[in-house]
């Protein structure tokens, strides 16, 4: 089968479309023809080791892992033993730990769900990450209740149109911070108000929130108690750079101490159940996957090149 190899870091141009080993299942696993993947940060974060620290869990001096691709669309073409929630023609996606940029993938019956009739690979595809990052930002970590006003920062990204609609969704009056150009999507997304942090910072507004959920990562942790009402609670799912980060996990403690206000920063984990959710709120057209672009397998690294300017609006989709 093809695949591309991710087998030094850096830029796109460095990954090698070779020919290589079909997988094989083993007991409690499945193999994936993959139809559909779809890009995330993850992925451009992955291949370039942006930032450094990545290269702990992923291999110090080159990948552990040479497959990249974690949103995955598909057809199961063969089952190992123990399989019996799925079988060979089921259509279903997954978020997997790597191994998406190739034809076939292998991985366990608990990272996949089947897709709806009515939803499409493209759009399967495109949920995943991105929506498992916005559902449990929201409800595990931001405890969303029905008739709170939310900030989302970041709102026309994958993880920014996902999370505005999730969180009209559960009932929230929700604002949103993108570039103007974008503000025509989020504004039909349902978006109360809309900042153009181009021309505007919204933390000086005045706007106070129940929640913000943060994709981006861009602001300061006091930026965030600003816009805070009391009890308010952040949640901080992206980071610009490292130093950023940091900073905001450092000063949580001290913020929820002094002010009752909390601040948490997160990263999503698959989960069986949520994705399931999602899949039915995408079904039922609760929620819609916003897709900007659409490649071919040989345009990968063009994907990636694309998705590492951080300028995506909702997905990019990769259709084989």
């Amino acid at each position: 089968m093809k695949a591309y190899q991710h087998v030094t870091y850096g830029s796109a141009k460095h990954l090698q479309l070779e020919n290589v080993a079909r997988p094989t299942p083993g007991a409690g696993e499945v193999v994936i023809e993959v139809r559909v993947v779809s890009i995330n940060p993850l992925d451009w974060r992955t291949m370039m080791a942006n930032p450094a620290l990545i290269r702990i869990s992923k291999g110090l001096l080159r990948p552990k892992k040479t497959i990249l691709g974690a949103d995955v669309a598909g057809v199961i073409v063969e089952v190992g033993a123990g399989v019996d929630d799925v079988a060979v023609g089921d259509r279903v996606v997954g978020e997997l730990d790597t191994g998406g940029f190739a034809e076939f993938v292998c991985t366990t019956v608990a990272r996949i769900v089947k897709i709806p009739e009515n939803v499409s690979f493209e759009h399967a595809a495109a949920l995943p990450v991105a929506g498992l990052t916005a559902i449990q930002g929201l409800q595990d970590h931001g405890n969303i209740q029905s008739g709170e006003r939310v900030l989302i920062n970041g709102a026309s990204g994958g993880v920014g149109t996902y999370a505005l609609q999730l969180a009209k969704y559960y009932g929230a009056t929700v604002d949103a911070v993108c570039s103007g150009r974008n503000s025509k999507l989020v504004k039909g997304l349902g978006a109360a108000a809309v900042f153009d942090y181009t021309k505007e910072d919204y933390t000086k507004h005045g706007q106070r929130y129940d929640l913000i959920y943060d994709a981006v990562g861009n602001r300061s942790a006091q930026d965030h108690v600003r816009c805070l009402n009391d009890g308010g609670r952040c949640v901080v799912a992206g980071f610009t750079t490292m130093g950023r980060l940091a900073s905001v996990v450092l000063a949580a403690k001290r913020i929820s101490r002094t002010t009752g206000k909390t601040i948490k920063t997160f990263v999503a984990k698959p989960n069986h159940d949520d994705l399931v959710a999602l899949l039915h709120l995408l079904s039922t057209d609760q929620i819609v996957s916003i897709i900007e672009r659409t490649y071919t397998f040989d345009q990968i690294p063009e994907a990636l090149d694309y998705g590492a300017t951080k300028r995506t609006r909702g997905k990019l989709v990769v259709v084989y």
